[in-house]
């Protein structure tokens, strides 16, 4: 009987006597009915929410949430469901989370903001006014100008700006007095006209788009600042952006100052350009103007007003409408390696070969587009009855009369030699034809070629199949630009 009994006790079933294994049966059992009652339950909402006051009874916290969401399906605002898992309720809408929220309230402001007709800037909806500006890393002063931040500290501590020279608090009182600060005296208009007549201690004009130095008077230079300042949107429907600052532009008060300020002086002063090209125009890129002992880059247009007679002063609107091209151009289309590996070494010398290599824009382009603003703009305020379109004839005139407008393949070439400046002044006049095409001739494939080039330019990309591209359909149009020329 003994072996017997044994043999019962080995080969009965183990009991499990672990204190939690009959809780965990329960809850088998209770899952099971749950999912019996969900499934009869669904659909109906009287039916969902006994189900849910089921599982509360039993602590079933995340089949209690599953009815919840079950309720939702039947009726998507039912406040206590919505409530008890959390949602939030913003304008008669039940949200998730904070996340889903804010999504939704973004979304609201870019639609209310776009029917406001703003448009986006890092991430803020902003004016379209003030776009240009804030692309340029510009904030608004308290008087409703636009400044840079470090500028901003300034006027906050009491500083004020007198054209763009800086006033200290305790001189601010000068200029209620009627005096300009000219280095570190303080004269009336006649005699700071006369001071800042001087290259290199020229009035500093601020515009909307550039910054003016010129040793004309006062009042002639900020008659220049509308001028050059009207020039920007014409620049930018080339280029499709805007400079990140105000590019400097230089304006010399007769022809004499511009043939020195270009060629230097000995023991004073350095060249400012390599090529020779002022000579071939009346306005030329200031190429190698640097400032040695801050090693500071300042290449820019420059060229010269003289007031003398209207005649020349006709020929002058042109020549500051060049140089503010220039500017532009460089602005747009600047070298910065090449300007900060200069300004990290201790050469002297400036490598101009490296600052050319590093340009997006091909030659012509880059002559092209200030030859346009000057000579082949559209006069946009013209009088009625007036031609808007009198500069383009004029300089066609110009290139007929001086041996016809260069072949195609000459203008995309581009070489322009300082030696000979009436070939070269010849050559820069045609870039301007060729530009003037590109915007104004109508041509669809051309406008397409342009557009596509653009919007490479704006967005960063390596140009070279860009201008390959455009310079190609360019090509393929000599004789549509020269009917563009003729009509």
């Amino acid at each position: 009987m003994l072996h017997h009994a044994l043999l019962l006790f080995v080969l009965a079933p183990a009991v499990d006597a672990r204190p939690d294994a009959s809780v965990s049966l329960v809850q088998q059992d209770q899952r099971a009915e749950f999912d019996k009652r969900l499934k009869e339950a669904r659909g109906d909402r009287d039916k969902l929410w006994d189900l849910h006051r089921w599982t509360e009874a039993r602590s079933m916290r995340n089949e209690g949430r599953r009815v919840l969401r079950e309720i939702l399906n039947v009726d998507e605002g039912d406040p206590k469901a919505n409530e008890l898992l959390g949602h939030i309720l913003f304008e008669g809408r039940w949200f998730k989370n904070e996340k889903e929220l804010e999504a939704y309230k973004l979304e609201r402001a870019a639609a209310d903001a776009k029917e406001r007709g703003l448009v986006e800037w890092n991430g803020e909806w902003v004016e379209p006014d003030d776009l240009p500006y804030l692309q340029r890393g510009l904030v608004r002063a308290p008087n409703g100008d636009w400044v840079r931040p470090d500028e901003l500290e300034k006027i906050t501590n009491g500083w004020v700006r007198q054209d763009l020279e800086w006033v200290a608090p305790e001189d601010v009182g000068k200029i209620a007095e009627g005096l300009w600060k000219c280095g570190d005296q303080w004269l009336d208009l006649a005699a700071a006209n006369e001071y800042h007549s001087q290259i290199e201690q020229w009035w500093r004009l601020p515009g909307s788009y550039f910054n003016l130095y010129t040793t004309l008077p006062r009042e002639e230079g900020l008659k220049l600042v509308t001028e050059i300042d009207a020039v920007a949107a014409e620049l930018e429907r080339f280029f499709g952006v805007m400079p990140a600052g105000a590019p400097h532009v230089v304006v010399l008060n007769s022809i004499d100052q511009y043939g020195a300020f270009a060629a230097g002086e000995a023991n004073r002063r350095r060249p400012t350009e390599s090529h020779g090209l002022s000579s071939a125009h009346g306005a030329y890129f200031a190429d190698v103007w640097i400032d040695g002992e801050k090693r500071e880059y300042l290449g820019a247009g420059v060229c010269y007003f003289d007031t003398s007679s209207e005649d020349q002063r006709r020929y002058g609107r042109h020549f500051v409408r060049h140089a503010a091209g220039i500017s532009f151009v460089e602005a747009v289309d600047g070298s910065p390696k090449t300007i900060a590996a200069f300004q990290k070494s201790k050469r002297a010398q400036f490598d101009l070969d490296a600052y050319y290599k590093e340009k997006r824009v091909p030659a012509l382009l880059r002559t092209g587009v200030p030859s346009y603003v000057d000579r082949y703009f559209i006069e946009r305020t013209a009088k009625v009855g007036a031609s808007t379109e009198w500069a383009r004839k004029w300089s066609v005139e110009n290139l007929e009369r001086r041996g016809g407008i260069p072949a195609i393949d000459k203008l995309i070439e581009f070489e322009l030699n300082g030696a000979d400046p009436e070939a070269a002044g010849q050559l820069i006049n045609a870039a301007g034809l060729a530009v003037g095409f590109i915007l104004d001739g109508n041509d669809p494939d051309m406008t397409a070629a342009h557009a596509e080039w653009k919007e490479a330019f704006a967005t960063g990309k390596d140009m070279k199949s860009a201008n390959k591209k455009l310079l190609e359909v360019l090509r393929g149009k000599e004789a549509q630009m020269r009917q563009y020329a003729r009509r």
